[in-house]
C-alpha cells in the first residue's frame, strides 16, 4: 500500500529505421562502392538487403550491422537494373524497417572511346587527346593504339587515370589504318576501340638554320647565339668552318628541342665562315648557313671619360680617372699641366678592364690639365681629356682651409 508514482509522464520511442541514401533516383555502377545510409531509433542492430525488382525479390547483403553507425559501404553487385530498391529492417520486429523511395538504378559497367573514333588525320609527333567516358570502371585504364588494323597493338600506357582523357604523344609513323583501345585496368573484357580507322602521317626529320645564315660579322670574343628549328630530330651537333672545307665541334650534343646555343666567338678572324647543324641520329639531316658570315677581330677603341674637362680637382683629394676600351689589355696613364705640352707618368701599365684608376691629385695647381690614356702596347691608340680641367690647392686663412673659397673646414694645430 505504501507507493508513489513518477509525477509527470516520461516516453519510451517506439523503435524507427529511415533509409537516406539510396533513395530514388541514383545512377550506381557495379563495381563501386557506395555508402547505404540510414538514421535510426531504438535500434541496435540492422539487417541491409536490396531488391532489383521493385522489391518483388530482396537480396540479402548484410545482417546484424551496427544501426547507430548509420551507414554501409556496399560494392556494388553486377546486377544491373533501373529497378533498384535498398531496405534496412530491424532484425526481429518485422515492421520495424524502410526502404528507398523511390527505384535507383544498377548500372552495368562500360567504356566507350570517343576519339580518335575513326576519319581523323594526326601527324606524327603531335600531342593529342584520347578521350573516353566509363561507368562501373577501376580508377584507371589501359590504352593501345594499332597501325594495322588490329592486327597487332602497341601500349601507350598500362594504367592512365580514369578520368576520360590522356593526352597522346602520337608516335611518327606513316598509316591510314590507326585505332585506339581501351581496356580496364582490372577486367580486359571491359574495353572499346575505334569504330573506324584514322590516318597518321609520319613527319620528315629536318633541321633548319637561322643564324648565322649569311651576311653577319660577329666579333671575336663576341657570345652570339646559333639558333635553329627541328622536326623529328632529338640531338644535334653543332660546328663552323672558316674555309669551307675544314670543320670545327662548337658542340658534340645540344637537345634540338633548344633551338639555340649560345657561342663565345673563337679568336679564328675569317670572311668565309659558316656554321652546321646535323642530326646526331642521322647526320644526313643537317642544314648549313646558306651563306658566308664573317669572323673579325673588334676595333680596338679607348676613350677618357673623367677628367673630360670643366672639372676642378684639388689637392690632395683622391680622384677616379676613368675610360672606356675595347681589346686593349693594359693602359699607360699620363697628366700635363700645360695643355699637353708636356706629361708626366701617373702609371706605366694598368689593366684597361678595370676602367678606373684611383689617383691621388697632385700639389702641381694648374688650369691647364688634361689626362692622356694610351694603350701600353700601341702607343698610338691613344686618347686624352676633350678640354682642360682644374688642379686647385685649398685656401688657408686664419687657420681655416676653403677650398674654392666656399666650403670651410676646421683646422687642428698641435705644439
Amino acid at each position: 500500500t505504501v507507493f508513489d508514482v513518477s509525477d509527470a509522464v516520461f516516453a519510451i520511442p517506439f523503435p524507427s529505421i529511415t533509409v537516406n541514401t539510396p533513395n530514388g533516383g541514383e545512377s550506381w555502377g557495379v563495381g563501386t562502392v557506395k555508402n547505404i545510409t540510414w538514421s535510426a531509433v531504438s535500434v541496435q542492430t540492422v539487417n541491409i538487403d536490396y531488391s532489383t525488382d521493385n522489391g518483388t525479390n530482396w537480396i540479402n547483403i548484410e545482417n546484424g550491422v551496427n544501426a547507430s553507425s548509420g551507414t554501409y559501404s556496399w560494392t556494388v553487385p553486377n546486377t544491373p537494373s533501373t529497378q533498384c530498391l535498398v531496405k534496412v529492417s530491424h532484425p526481429t520486429l518485422s515492421t520495424v524497417k524502410d526502404q528507398s523511395n523511390n527505384v535507383f538504378t544498377i548500372l552495368a559497367p562500360s567504356v566507350a572511346l570517343t576519339a580518335p573514333n575513326g576519319g581523323e588525320t594526326w601527324n606524327g609527333l603531335s600531342s593529342q587527346y584520347i578521350t573516353w567516358t566509363s561507368q562501373g570502371l577501376s580508377g584507371y585504364v589501359k590504352l593501345e593504339y594499332t597501325t594495322d588494323n588490329g592486327f597487332g597493338w602497341n601500349t601507350i600506357t598500362n594504367a592512365a587515370a580514369n578520368n576520360g582523357s590522356y593526352l597522346w604523344s602520337v608516335p611518327n609513323v606513316a598509316s591510314v589504318d590507326c585505332k585506339v583501345r581501351i581496356t580496364d585496368y582490372n577486367n580486359a573484357s571491359l574495353n572499346d576501340e575505334s569504330d573506324d580507322v584514322f590516318t597518321i602521317n609520319m613527319i620528315n626529320p629536318s633541321i633548319t638554320l637561322l643564324t648565322p645564315n649569311g651576311g653577319e660579322n660577329w666579333l671575336v670574343g663576341s657570345a652570339n647565339y646559333i639558333s635553329w628549328t627541328s622536326v623529328a630530330v632529338n640531338n644535334v651537333k653543332i660546328e663552323y668552318t672558316t674555309n669551307d672545307v675544314d670543320w670545327t665541334i662548337i658542340s658534340n650534343n645540344t637537345p634540338a628541342s633548344a633551338g639555340s646555343f649560345y657561342w663565345v666567338v673563337p679568336n679564328t678572324p675569317s670572311s668565309t665562315c659558316k656554321v652546321r647543324i646535323s642530326s646526331i641520329a642521322n647526320g644526313v639531316i643537317n642544314d648549313v648557313s646558306e651563306n658566308y658570315f664573317t669572323i673579325s677581330q673588334p676595333v680596338p677603341t679607348l676613350t677618357v671619360t673623367s677628367p673630360n674637362g670643366g672639372e676642378i680637382w684639388y689637392v690632395g683629394d683622391y680622384n677616379y680617372i676613368t675610360w672606356s676600351s675595347n681589346v686593349v689589355q693594359n693602359v699607360r696613364i699620363d697628366i700635363s699641366y700645360n695643355n699637353g705640352s708636356s706629361w708626366t707618368t701617373i702609371t706605366s701599365s694598368t689593366p684597361a678592364a678595370s676602367g678606373s684608376y684611383y689617383y691621388q691629385v697632385p700639389n702641381t695647381p694648374s688650369t691647364n690639365c688634361k689626362v692622356r690614356i694610351r694603350d701600353a702596347a700601341n702607343p698610338s691608340l691613344v686618347d686624352m681629356s676633350n678640354a682642360v680641367f682644374r688642379i686647385q690647392a685649398p685656401v688657408v686663412n686664419n687657420n681655416q682651409i676653403y677650398v674654392d673659397s666656399i666650403v670651410p673646414m676646421t683646422v687642428c694645430k698641435g705644439d
